[in-house]
Parts: structure tokens; C-alpha cells; sequence
């Protein structure tokens, strides 16, 4: 299950603080909508956060300006939100594959290159986040196709869900597939 929570950036706590503490909150809240308790969250240097004594329970949560995101399943996930916005071609070459900077390039308006940069980044990211690897992981090394609407991606074994959301939010989910099956 997905939660969300929009703010407005600014105020008197510092924005990272603000996000962290709204992140936590929609886990505690989806662990006890989905499970009807909380778990403490543990992390190792080095390695994804989990839940201290949930066997089976995963979640992850990410952060942009202006929205928090949290993921919670009974399987591996990774959750990725970004704000669509400017970006510097040194790093679409950096993170997209030669088709998918094509296709970026190929938007018909700078909004439609911006959602489609940021359609990628997020797909990957989740991902990355989804395998443990979260910043680690050489994003260019996965290609994703997006052209009619729908997400493709050739990594077996995992399950790839997209939203838009606030009309300038991406929010992209990596789930493990229970059936081994690429979609």
C-alpha cells in the first residue's frame, strides 16, 4: 500500500526534518492500517532500513520538496518521488541509456522532456531502492521504455507501478513479483 503527504516547504523545521518525521509518521500509520501495529525500524551501516522483528513486512519511503511518500508490503519494494523540475543534461547522460535519452529529447515541449526525464529517474530509483543498492547502483545500467503510457522494463522478477500526483509529482514503485514475472 502507498501513502502520501504533501506540505508546504519552509516554516520554522527544516525541511529534511519535516520530511523525516512525515515519513515515519505514514509508516507507523500504514503499518497499522495494514498490520494493526508498528514495528521499530533498525539500519546497519551501509544497508536498507527495515523493521526490527517483521518478518515478511518491507517499506521504504522517499521524500522530494513538498511531498513524502511511503511504501509497505509483504515483499521487497523500493519507493521514489520527485518534483518535476529543471535538469542538467549532464545528468540525463549520466542516468538514462541512449534510447531513453531519444525519447526524453524526442517530448514535443519542455514540460513533456522534464516528465519523461523524471518518469525514468524515478523507475530506477525505485528500483535501486527496491535491491538494497539505493544511491550505489549505476542507474544507467537500466533501460526503461515508457512509449504509450505504459511501463516496461526487462528486469525479471520485478513489478513497476507510476503515478502523477499533485500535477507536479512523480511517484514510482518497484515491487518484487510474487510469480517471478517481468511487467
Amino acid at each position: 500500500m502507498i501513502y502520501l503527504a504533501s506540505y508546504e516547504p519552509g516554516g520554522s523545521l527544516y525541511n529534511r526534518e519535516r520530511e523525516h518525521i512525515l515519513g515515519r509518521s505514514l509508516l507507523n500509520f500504514g503499518l497499522m492500517k495494514e498490520y494493526g501495529r508498528t514495528w521499530e525500524v533498525e539500519q546497519e551501516a551501509g544497508s536498507k532500513p527495515r523493521l526490527k522483528g517483521a518478518k515478511g513486512v518491507e517499506f521504504n519511503i522517499s521524500h522530494t520538496k513538498g511531498l513524502v511518500v511511503c511504501a509497505v508490503a509483504d515483499r521487497a519494494l523500493g519507493v521514489d518521488t520527485e518534483q518535476i523540475r529543471p535538469f542538467k543534461a549532464g545528468l540525463m547522460r549520466r542516468v538514462c541509456s541512449g534510447a531513453e535519452r531519444s525519447f526524453v529529447m524526442a517530448g514535443r515541449s519542455e514540460a513533456e522532456r522534464r516528465e519523461r526525464f523524471f518518469r525514468l529517474w524515478t523507475l530506477k530509483e525505485s528500483y535501486a531502492k527496491a535491491i538494497g543498492r539505493g544511491l550505489a547502483f549505476p542507474l544507467g545500467d537500466i533501460t526503461f521504455s515508457l512509449e504509450e503510457g505504459a511501463v516496461k522494463g526487462s528486469i525479471p522478477g520485478w513489478r513497476f507501478y507510476q503515478s502523477r500526483v499533485y500535477q507536479s509529482y512523480i511517484i514510482s514503485v518497484c515491487a518484487a513479483d510474487e510469480k517471478g514475472e517481468s511487467v
